[in-house]
């Protein structure tokens, strides 16, 4: 059964889009190592992995919006033998769950149906979420071990058998120390001390992001919504400098039914709109324009050029 991704009035779908991509990636790579591994497998190899499945870069922060819309989503946690940072599916979960992705998008609609007026998609700090695997305690090598009495009579404990060997204090700064050395000197406070203020320096610039993001997935569709603007201006052309006008709703429905997969109409006139910047910027042609006639919005185009357009857009 196929879900669809509600619009939220503010942010953009692709961002959602994006996000869903990055959760159902995240468990194909889990499923697969399962399949093949008893043990659990780190943080780092799965972001790795879903970069690789995605071609894009998934990170951290990708994780992080994904627990903000399910905190249960995974089972992340810090391994005290080695301080490696694992990851796997959440207990109640079996190898093959196939209704994951599905509630997963329920979960986003509902977040959309819920906070209409949010500007940005949220996120939870790993550090925050974060569970630590005891370990059992090493016995030192140096410590000697009294036996016991094999007589029958009792056996008198002395003052001193009682205290605390001092060698337990001693192991346990050297086992902080080797720890420390682990993650660049920093200890695990520092560490989530630095991601926070990390954090607190790029939350200036989510907006620029996510703007930056929008574009980058606009670009991708610019080929096929040029190529169709292309032909329609193409056809019955009296003349190479010839201008052709079109309505920027009925070119939007016209790109719509020529497209092999779904598209949304404001993202289609996002990318007319995009094309039209682009174009403007770096020729010195008068080519492409949008204007408002009586609130109607017009696409006028001239002197298309595909080849060179094209450069341009990319």
């Amino acid at each position: 059964m196929t879900i669809d991704i509600q619009r939220h009035p503010i942010i953009p779908k692709c961002m959602f889009v994006e996000m869903i991509a990055t959760y159902a990636a995240i468990d194909t790579v889990l499923t697969l190592h399962y399949s093949n591994h008893t043990t659990h497998t780190t943080l780092d190899k799965v972001l790795e992995s879903a970069t690789s499945l995605l071609k894009r870069k998934i990170t951290v922060t990708d994780l992080e919006q994904i627990f903000y819309i399910d905190s249960n989503a995974y089972h992340v946690f810090v391994n005290s033998e080695n301080s490696a940072t694992y990851i796997k599916f959440p207990h109640n979960v079996s190898l093959i769950h196939t209704t994951r992705k599905p509630k997963f998008i329920s979960q986003v609609n509902q977040w959309i149906r819920d906070n209409p007026s949010q500007d940005l998609l949220g996120s939870i700090e790993l550090s925050s979420i974060i569970k630590h695997e005891p370990r059992s305690r090493p016995t030192s090598p140096s410590k000697i071990v009294k036996p016991k009495s094999t007589g029958s009579s009792p056996i008198k404990i002395s003052l001193t058998e009682l205290k605390n060997d001092s060698s337990k204090f001693k192991f346990k700064s050297k086992e902080e120390h080797t720890e420390k050395q682990k993650n660049n000197g920093m200890s695990l406070l520092e560490r989530i001390r630095l991601k926070e203020k990390l954090k607190r320096e790029q939350e200036a610039d989510v907006a620029n992001s996510s703007e930056v993001k929008y574009e980058k997935y606009l670009l991708q569709k610019v080929q096929m919504v040029y190529d169709v603007i292309f032909q329609l201006y193409n056809s019955h052309l009296e003349s190479s400098t010839q201008c052709k006008s079109f309505s920027l709703t009925k070119l939007t429905q016209t790109i719509i039914d020529s497209s092999s997969y779904p598209l949304d109409p404001k993202e289609v006139k996002d990318v007319v709109s995009l094309i039209h910047n682009k174009l403007q910027a770096n020729s010195s042609e008068s080519k492409f324009s949008i204007i408002d006639s009586k609130g109607i919005q017009i696409v006028k185009v001239s002197n298309l050029n595909r080849t060179q357009d094209l450069k341009i857009l990319h």
